[in-house]
């Protein structure tokens, strides 16, 4: 049996060197030592504006992943926002290896004057480039956000 660590009420922030890379909380978390997998429940996280990058937020009702390779799931419904768009989707997956965070289901796009559906998605949180995949239907002017 794998050693686990579970945590209750967590706030964390994670660096790369001195640089603050994402700060957040969950309601709670478990960490497997051995694989060094962690899931977590009702993760908010906070990603602070870089260069060419305005700050992004990211909630999710479970997360799993690793911390080795920094890739992680969400489940049970994904909010991402930056500036004034927002992503809504029940699931998405996030990779190091590209930075961009990606999923298969449904998702709504919310703008200042556009809303967007479609299935499937890849979002690149630097350019801002947003992928929709299958079916992608436009609703553009006063009814197009919320």
């Amino acid at each position: 049996m794998t050693p686990e660590v579970k945590l209750e009420g967590l706030s964390f922030r994670v660096f790369r060197g001195a640089e603050l890379e994402v700060s957040g909380t969950a309601r709670s978390a478990t960490w497997e030592r051995g694989s060094a997998g962690l899931s977590a429940e009702q993760v908010v996280a906070h990603f602070p504006p870089s260069e060419g990058r305005p700050a992004a937020s990211v909630t999710a009702a479970r997360m799993t992943g690793s911390l080795r390779t920094h890739d992680f799931a969400a489940t049970g419904g994904l909010v991402a926002s930056q500036g004034a768009e927002r992503i809504e989707s029940p699931s998405g997956r996030y990779s190091s290896r590209t930075g961009f965070l990606s999923g298969d289901e449904q998702v709504e796009v919310f703008g200042k004057g556009y809303q967007l559906s479609g299935k499937g998605y890849a979002l690149d949180p630097t350019t801002r480039a947003l992928t929709i995949g299958g079916r992608a239907h436009l609703v553009a002017g006063e009814g197009g956000s919320r």
